[in-house]
């Protein structure tokens, strides 16, 4: 199957399994625990800019204590990668180090430094995303993924990439606005992103002091939206719904006002913001967005 054009995916401990099989470890690439050594292949990281492959002697697969860690993109051009950020942080994982095997035919797509600080912490830039050739087929193989990392949203959104490309070649898929960055993290507890109607229910609990995270989300997904008014419409009626809803607090309501002064019509938005600027409480971030709107 697998020579004549296959695909396969292989996920965190997979590589732990069948140190004996040799079909197997070619498939994967790389692997760990098992009693894997220098027998079953080199080491394989990054070093100074390029893959590195050391035949020393040693146990293959370890991991520090989980950890959150930065993955850092090593070829920007492969489909599974194109368009991600070059270095992101992702959730509290297992860092597998020290994998080794056959080692052929990989294309490594990401990193992640193993710090010295860290519980047997190795300093190399250790393997966490790679696809592997083997005959006409295609492995994509992801070493991240341990318990709740797999909420991650990067996690999530380069295992379905790597999944479609592994069946087909090409990656369709497009990049979640709330992808990880550099310095914070994104999970979506429900292993999918979240509908408009979800998002909203979050905004209309939001208080002064606490997470401005949906809010933020909202505000990106009207980014992506591209001032197309057939995009922006459903954005536009759920914040009305917000601002007119019993239930919603004050400060969501203030900060809907807020997103309305860049976006609003003048046929659907000024009609709600008048009523509700008759509310002492509203008053100032209401007139705001209808002085706005007007000068739009």
């Amino acid at each position: 199957y697998m020579k004549n054009g296959g695909g396969m995916v292989v996920y965190h401990a997979a590589n732990n399994s069948f140190p004996e099989w040799k079909e197997y470890n070619e498939m994967i690439g790389l692997g760990g625990w098992g009693d894997r050594d220098e027998k079953s292949g080199p080491y394989l990281y990054w070093e100074n800019g390029k893959v590195v492959t050391n035949n020393e002697a040693g146990k293959g697969g370890h991991h520090p204590k989980a950890i959150e860690f930065n993955i850092d993109i090593r070829n920007p051009e492969h489909p599974i990668t194109k368009g991600l950020p070059s270095s992101w942080l992702h959730t509290k994982d297992e860092l597998y180090s020290l994998l080794r095997g056959p080692a052929k035919n990989i294309d490594l797509l990401a990193t992640s430094y193993c710090d010295t600080a860290w519980e047997s912490g190795t300093g190399r830039h250790e393997p966490v995303l790679f696809t592997i050739s083997y005959g006409k087929g295609r492995v994509f193989h992801t070493a991240l993924g341990h318990d709740d990392a797999v909420e991650c949203t990067g996690f999530i959104t380069t295992l379905l990439r790597g999944t479609e490309w592994a069946a087909s070649g090409t990656v369709t898929q497009e990049i979640p606005v709330d992808f990880p960055n550099r310095v914070s993290t994104n999970t979506w507890k429900q292993l999918r992103p979240l509908s408009i109607d979800e998002i909203f229910k979050f905004i209309a609990k939001y208080e002064i002091g606490t997470s401005t995270k949906y809010i933020n989300l909202l505000k990106l997904k009207i980014r992506k939206a591209n001032n197309k008014n057939e995009h922006l419409e459903p954005y536009e009626s759920k914040m009305l719904e917000l601002l007119e809803s019993p239930d919603a607090t004050i400060d969501s309501k203030v900060q809907i006002c807020r997103e309305l002064s860049f976006m609003g019509s003048k046929e659907k938005a000024l009609p709600v913001l008048k009523r509700i600027s008759q509310q002492e409480e509203l008053k100032d971030a209401a007139n705001f967005a209808i002085e706005r709107i007007n000068n739009i």
